[in-house]
């Protein structure tokens, strides 16, 4: 079976300097020998990674990121950036300056190695052909494994989302039940046909569900406030007199405890009263000081006590009331019972609230006048805080109750949800368990294609192994060397891991030159195409300026060898930007142009109206294919610039000074002429 050739591009997108080229456009269709010329920094190196990436080695990683393209091969295969892997990959070889710099490693003076056959070696190659010919049946049937199998998973997936969904919808679940769910409740279990439901039932079910005017639980009230306990310690406070003023001279006039207080402090550094002249010892003075500042200072500070604790207390009651206030709605069974309820329970903190104001404005009294005794506010005719126990208590009653009833509205919403979904997957319990048998079987196929495919894979990568031989490989690169550079002071030397570059009979440690570059590396090419059994005639090669850096002698041997090897081949791309080479190219296939197997293209490259150069590949000008030297069709841009100028920045790049484009501006002929 030939060798499918490349007929053209289907389109592309992002490849670097070339211009887009739609799905569906009217491409230039490829022939077995195509010649392409184009400038440096045309896309010629773009252009043979392209079609390097349908080969074995799949994507270039050179591109350009997010390059995307379509081939079309005679055998109306379209292999792609997606799918680039094809029935001629392993025929497609290319030579380019990638294929250099993985090829060989100049660094160190190593090559990788050459697949070779020998004479000795065709029942491998037969052996071979046929684990090759298995490995196609083999990955045909993988493919169609694989897509049975996408399809078996993609019907279980679209099953267990479909009836999830249904569910969800059924029972309010929302995105609360998904497909995992399903796979969960199916693989716990087996559902009945006792699980399904009648259809009223399910009506019943489903509004007990959809009920959503259900009000929160209520929390409990705890009690917090001791108002017993600080109405205790305020009395006591407000009754507590300074005892240890016992001086008879003070009964009549109590309130002169603070007068006396002063009085002391203005006689401290006296003598005599200043009253009545009498004398007013030391102890004297100390005792009145002694008393005076021990009752003082008892009592204001239990008045700041029972500040505190009157604020403490009123917070509290304050806090209660806010909460009351802020309570939520009871389900209308308790919707009284909750009102009168609060009601009784506000009494209590704002009777709290009203003794705190009471007992602060007491207290500032008692604080103006120490020695006055005041009868506290009355909290309660009997004790606030049972009273407060008693109607806290009473609350939490019907709290308790209002709750019971949501929690078992809750429980019956529960069931109602696990009868409904148990019809529902009953339901759809045997398409279920029909959908996951397929995936499963399906799998299983899938499995068994892959592990066959990769069995034959490792068959094939050993006897590969087996055809490696680098002492004839090593022989025939060293000999086209010798042809090729005229002298046998470079060669290849064979190692187990590939080969050592020597220069005179010794490992080579310095850089070879560009032209030694050229020759090795081709060389190495040429050496290889035959590996691993694969006729010339069955190849499709690539050659990306072969003839880089090379003299003129040098050149003038690689076009004989390539008219010499290449006459054969399936199809061949010729890509260059070397006038000369291209001539001896055009002689070589002139026949070959005339009955139309050969075509002789060019890349155009222009700068686009955003500044960016874009190039296209067209037939070779005829300014070009029909001349010597290249001026002709230079020319002809020189004068289709002076007439179009609204065009002339498109071309004028390729103009080679400033004087020359700003001549073409002001050129003022008026006759058009474009490149052929």
């Amino acid at each position: 079976m030939p060798t499918p050739t490349i007929e053209s591009l289907r389109f592309l997108r992002n490849a670097g300097v070339f211009a887009d080229v739609p799905t569906g456009a009217l491409l230039h269709k490829f022939k077995p020998y195509n010649l392409v010329y184009g400038f440096n920094g045309s896309g010629k190196t773009t252009l043979s990674r392209l079609i390097e990436s349908l080969g074995d080695a799949g994507l270039s990683e050179n591109l350009a990121d997010g390059a995307e393209f379509a081939f079309a091969l005679s055998d109306g295969s379209t292999p792609s950036h997606s799918a680039p892997k094809n029935v001629a990959s392993r025929y497609i070889s290319v030579f380019n300056e990638d294929y250099v710099d993985r090829t060989l490693t100049w660094k160190d003076g190593t090559a990788r190695p050459i697949i070779y056959l020998g004479q000795e070696q065709a029942e491998l190659a037969a052996q071979l052909a046929k684990l090759e010919a298995d490995e196609s049946a083999a990955a045909q049937e993988e493919t169609l494994r694989n897509s049975e199998f996408s399809s078996a998973r993609r019907a279980l997936e679209t099953k267990r989302r479909d009836v999830a969904r249904l569910i969800a919808e059924e029972l309010a679940l929302c995105r609360r039940y998904t497909a995992a769910n399903l796979k969960a409740d199916y693989d716990a279990g087996t559902f009945t046909p006792e699980s399904k439901l009648h259809a009223e039932e399910r009506r019943r079910l489903k509004e007990v569900i959809n009920r959503t005017d259900l009000p929160a639980p209520i929390p409990k009230l705890r009690v917090s406030t001791s108002g017993d306990t600080v109405a205790e310690f305020v009395s006591e406070t407000l009754s507590t007199q300074v005892a240890e003023v016992a001086i008879a001279a003070l009964e009549r006039r109590k309130d002169a405890l603070v007068w006396v207080q002063e009085g002391i402090d203005l006689h401290s550094n006296e003598e005599d009263c200043l009253f009545c002249g009498g004398s007013l010892t030391s102890s004297r003075v100390e005792a009145l000081r002694t008393a005076l500042r021990s009752g003082f200072d008892t009592l204001a500070s239990k008045i700041n006590e029972a500040q505190q604790r009157v604020e403490a207390f009123r917070q509290a009651c304050q806090a209660q009331k806010d909460w009351l206030a802020g309570l939520g709605e009871a389900l209308p069974n308790f919707k009284s019972d909750l009102s009168r309820s609060v009601g009784e329970l506000l009494k209590l903190p704002e009777n709290g609230l009203t003794a705190g104001a009471a007992w602060r404005g007491q207290l500032e009294k008692k604080r103006a006048n120490p020695d006055a005794a005041i009868v506290p506010f009355d909290l309660h005719d009997a004790s606030w805080d049972g009273a407060l126990a008693e109607t806290v208590g009473a609350f939490n009653v019907v709290v308790e109750n209002n709750n019971a009833a949501l929690a078992d509205f809750s429980n019956e919403q529960a069931r109602a949800r696990e009868k409904l979904k148990a019809h529902h997957l009953a339901d759809h319990q045997t398409a279920y368990e029909q959908a996951v048998a397929a995936d499963s079987g399906a799998a299983a196929t899938k499995d068994s294609s892959t592990a066959k495919l990769a069995d034959i894979r490792a068959q094939i990568g050993k006897v590969r192994e087996q055809l490696r031989s680098h002492g004839p490989a090593a022989a025939e690169l060293n000999k086209l060397l010798k042809s090729y550079l005229g002298h046998s002071q470079i060669s290849l030397e064979a190692t187990e891991d590939g080969y050592k570059i020597c220069r005179d009979g010794k490992v080579s440690r310095k850089p070879l030159s560009e032209g030694e570059k050229t020759a090795v590396a081709f060389c190495y090419f040429l050496t290889s195409l035959q590996s691993e059994g694969r006729k010339i005639s069955d190849l499709i090669i690539v050659l990306d300026d072969p003839i880089s850096s090379l003299d003129a002698r040098a050149m003038t041997h690689v076009v004989a060898l390539i008219r010499k090897r290449f006459s054969t081949v399936s199809q061949l791309f010729l890509l260059t930007h070397n006038l000369e080479f291209m001539r001896e190219m055009k002689k070589w296939l002139g026949k070959r142009y005339e009955n139309e197997t050969a075509e002789f293209l060019f890349v155009e490259t222009g700068i686009n109206k955003d500044g960016k150069r874009s190039s296209t590949i067209v037939k070779l000008p005829k300014l070009i294919r029909d001349y010597e030297s290249e001026y002709h069709y230079l020319y002809s841009l020189v004068r289709f610039l002076a007439e179009k100028p609204d065009d002339a920045e498109r071309f004028a790049y390729l103009m080679p000074t400033q004087s020359v484009r700003s001549w073409i501006f002001s050129w003022p002929l008026k006759i058009p002429v474009r490149p052929a």
